[in-house]
């Protein structure tokens, strides 16, 4: 590995992993070039993950960008590179498919001036012009203005103090997603601190826009909730979304033999039975949300989405390849890392 000398007077260090990111690179990039601008303390670090299109060429005209390649790994190693290159004493974690507003970086520098702030986040903002689906899923994490106490923040936009994030080792590399609610699940047992603040918040452009995209989006975010339920027995966590999962599926799964018991004992009433099953959960939940943000214009489509994300969480989870969990001592990658700019 390249020998780094670290930079004392850099105040932040923004890593951003990448992976074909042309599409929204150069929105990242440039939201987060008009918020520095002269500042010479905030440094970008853009680890890409082996891009095929023209992620690099439009990355490589903004002048305030480092660049490290690191092909064929999970994200948490990309996050985990940028870190060990970092100047800064804060490190914000930032994906290539948000764009930050003008106080995002003025407002992430107070508010670690506040000693009893480790970790830092916000719920996601979404494009305006947003579908229903986008509109609807967005409800059930806009909160009130200002800031409360989390368990977890996600990674496409969290900012940690450097030396608790070297105390808790970083993301585990061997997790392709859910390594920030591991990450912060670490921190939170080293009694630190976590903040969720509406004033970090950034825009999110790749939200899910179609029942496809989001339940594509779920399912992949269920690969590892198995791992990380094992992992962390006895403890009970991550247990809501693989209970309503797995009562959807074995409820579909159900179905034919409910139906041969309606042909043999002549009863259509337990058709009900799997039905019942079925949406249970996503009614309840809808109706939970609305009532938390007294809005049920999207009641319906929050029962139609809350089925199709406790669909795609049970496929996750009854599927065998999921149900791994590697106990790995070294989470920081040993790979030799050769930079590009």
């Amino acid at each position: 590995m390249e020998h780094h000398i670290k930079n004392s007077y850099i105040v932040l260090s923004i890593v951003i992993p990448v992976l074909n990111e042309e599409k929204h690179i150069r929105n990242c990039l440039s939201s987060l070039t008009q918020v520095i601008g002269m500042r010479d303390d905030i440094e970008i670090i853009l680890v890409d993950n082996g891009s095929k299109d023209k992620t690099l060429e439009f990355a490589k005209k903004f002048d305030k960008v480092k660049i490290f390649q690191v092909p064929n790994v999970n994200i948490s190693a990309l996050r985990n590179t940028g870190a060990n290159y970092a100047n800064g004493n804060i490190l914000a974690f930032l994906d290539a498919d948000c764009v930050v507003r003008n106080d995002w970086l003025i407002n992430c520098i107070k508010c670690f001036d506040h000693k009893n702030i480790s970790i830092l986040g916000a719920d996601p903002m979404i494009p305006s012009d947003s579908s229903w689906v986008a509109k609807a899923w967005s409800t059930m994490y806009i909160n009130s203005p200002g800031a409360r106490e989390v368990k977890w923040v996600a990674s496409h936009n969290l900012m940690v103090r450097k030396e608790i994030y070297h105390e808790i080792e970083g993301f585990r590399e061997d997790l392709t997603v859910s390594e920030d609610v591991d990450f912060c699940q670490r921190a939170r047992e080293h009694n630190y601190r976590i903040v969720s603040d509406s004033k970090m918040a950034v825009i999110h452009l790749k939200t899910p826009e179609t029942i496809k995209e989001f339940f594509n989006k779920e399912l992949w975010r269920g690969n590892c909730a198995m791992a990380l339920f094992i992992g962390n027995l006895p403890q009970i966590k991550g247990i809501k979304p693989l209970v309503l999962g797995l009562l959807i599926i074995f409820s579909i799964l159900s179905i034919p033999f409910i139906i041969a018991l309606v042909f043999y004992n002549k009863r259509t009433i337990l058709l009900s039975i799997p039905l019942l099953s079925i949406l249970t959960g996503p009614f309840f939940l809808a109706t939970k949300s609305s009532i938390r943000q007294n809005n049920f214009y999207y009641f319906f489509s929050l029962i139609l989405l809350f089925l199709v994300y406790g669909t795609a969480r049970g496929i996750a989870a009854i599927n065998p390849k999921n149900w791994r969990f590697s106990q790995v001592k070294e989470r920081r990658s040993e790979r030799s890392i050769g930079v590009a700019k």
